[in-house]
């Protein structure tokens, strides 16, 4: 079928293509196009240079912006006067401005904004398509931001040999910890969605919703209250080489009324509480606002907190490579077994119990999703495609009368049918998708003769393609290995064919 053609308002020149025309900033492509060479256009490292080029930049222009405006926030608390309510209101306003900004502003862009988008950024690496995610729109309304700081440890003798137990245990305990936290997230999550009064704020007025979010948030962490347990910089204490209760246990020091600098673990000391009893609020009270955060509608990124290092937050996302993101954040290495030790327990441990942080939030929010095997019993080896393939599968045959194609095309839906070879033998040859069958019924070709009955292989022979099946699934294969094929191939169904008949397929979208 020949292209649709247009002209550009205004303008008597060549007529282009509407795909070029109507696709965005036309004229900047066209120009790239016209100036690039055709050799370079063919070659892939040039985009992934300036993809690159340009991710460093955004991202230095964000970090630095961020940067900025918590550095005014905390100026205007500072500046404010010793009045508490002043303080309080300066707090405060600032980030509910900000949030409620922000949420107005990326959601009249465009609503898939919300969120840190990595749940949606997994589901379109398993093979779904979802519709304007990847819009440019949407990535302009998104914000990242990482932040490093830099440590020393001791290197002589960084951790002795039997202290690698207490390292796995530390492990096993932050995996126990991250389940907890992985089950609330998501019952928080659900709350939010099922909740009539919230759904609807969410529903009519997210702008809202974002302001009194951080309201509650910004009350929490106000630093004369429990915010001064929480506040960032009061974290690089916590890789103080000293033994806190040691050095408090026959003194007592003085509680500043302001953060000294220089004695920055002064901050765990309460005259009414332990060391122990401030460490522990800190790990209850720390989780607590991303439970809430989480459920913001305006882009975000989310970092967890330090008290359950790279064990914890290895174990809440599923993955490994937290133990690196540690060494990075350290900007020291030696302690390199230990974190993995901890890191291999926390996740053996939660991946056995609840799925990760991200694909909560996909179970949540109902997108397409492939949950693992959690059962690695020998007798899950026995469970084949047979027991759990659906069997109602709608076929064509290429000696299907063309009614009869026409009448299966408007009561379904499906977007591929398996072609076969007629109607008694039921050998799967090939798919034909929906879109081109459609196209094809209604056209007119000058080679179909009056009067002649027309069938599916009249259709096909007029210009409709057929594609082949390069991979089907049999009724005898396990489910391991059908699960290890939709993992690495990224498909979202296969047909099952016993002996070349098509018999059922397997889909988990």
């Amino acid at each position: 079928m020949e292209e649709l053609v247009g002209l550009r308002e205004g303008s008597s020149g060549n007529p282009v293509t509407l795909q070029e025309l109507w696709g965005p900033c036309p004229r900047i492509r066209r120009g790239i196009r016209a100036m690039a060479p055709a050799e370079m256009l063919e070659k892939d490292w040039y985009f992934l240079m300036t993809l690159g080029v340009l991710m460093a930049l955004i991202s230095y222009t964000m970090s630095f912006t961020v940067g900025r405006v918590v550095r005014a926030h905390k100026w205007l608390y500072r500046e404010i006067g010793d009045s508490h309510l002043l303080r309080y209101l300066s707090w405060i306003v600032y980030p509910v401005a900000l949030v409620s900004f922000s949420s107005g502003f990326s959601q009249s862009i465009t609503p898939f904004s919300g969120g840190s988008g990595i749940p949606e950024l997994k589901t379109i690496l398993s093979g779904v398509v979802l519709e304007d995610y990847l819009d440019i729109k949407n990535f302009g309304a998104k914000v990242t931001i990482t932040s490093l700081y830099k440590t020393s440890f001791r290197v002589d003798v960084p951790f002795d040999l039997p202290e690698i137990f207490f390292f796995v245990a530390l492990g096993a305990i932050c995996g126990i910890l991250s389940c907890a936290y992985l089950f609330c997230q998501r019952t928080f999550l659900g709350f939010v969605k099922t909740n009539r009064v919230l759904s609807k704020l969410l529903a009519t007025s997210k702008p809202l919703y974002s302001a009194l979010a951080a309201l509650v948030l910004a009350s929490i962490t106000y630093p004369p209250g429990v915010g001064r347990f929480m506040a960032s910089r009061h974290l690089d204490s916590l890789f103080d080489n000293n033994s806190w209760a040691l050095m408090t246990r026959n003194l007592s020091p003085p509680w500043p009324s302001e953060p000294d600098p220089q004695n920055l673990w002064f901050e765990w000391y309460h005259p009414r509480f332990t060391i122990f009893g401030t460490l522990t609020f800190f790990l209850v009270m720390k989780p607590c606002p991303l439970h809430e955060a989480v459920s913001w509608p305006e882009p975000r990124s989310l970092a967890l907190p330090p008290a359950g290092a790279a064990a914890f937050s290895g174990a809440v996302t599923h993955t490994i490579s937290t133990a690196l993101l540690a060494f990075e954040l350290t900007g020291q290495i030696v302690h390199a077994l230990p974190v993995l030790m901890a890191v291999l327990a926390a996740n053996a441990i939660a991946q056995s119990f609840q799925p990760s942080f991200y694909d909560g939030t996909i179970i949540v929010k109902k997108l397409p999703y492939l949950p693992w095997i959690r059962c690695r019993k020998i007798s899950s080896h026995h469970v084949t495609v047979e027991h759990f393939m659906n069997r109602t599968i709608t076929t064509l045959a290429k000696d299907t009368p063309q009614e009869e194609v026409v009448k299966v095309v408007t009561a379904t839906d499906t977007a591929e049918y398996p072609l076969v070879e007629s109607t008694e033998s039921q050998i799967l040859v090939g798919t034909v998708q929906r879109a081109q069958l459609v196209q094809a019924l209604q056209a007119e070709p000058s080679s179909w003769v009056p009067g002649h009955q027309q069938c599916l292989q009249d259709i096909l022979a007029g210009g409709c393609p057929v594609e082949p099946v390069t991979l089907k699934l049999s009724p005898e294969t396990s489910l391991h290995q059908a699960h290890n094929l939709f993992e690495l191939l990224k498909l979202q169904s296969l047909f099952v064919t016993s002996h070349g008949r098509a018999v059922g397929f397997v889909s988990w979208v």
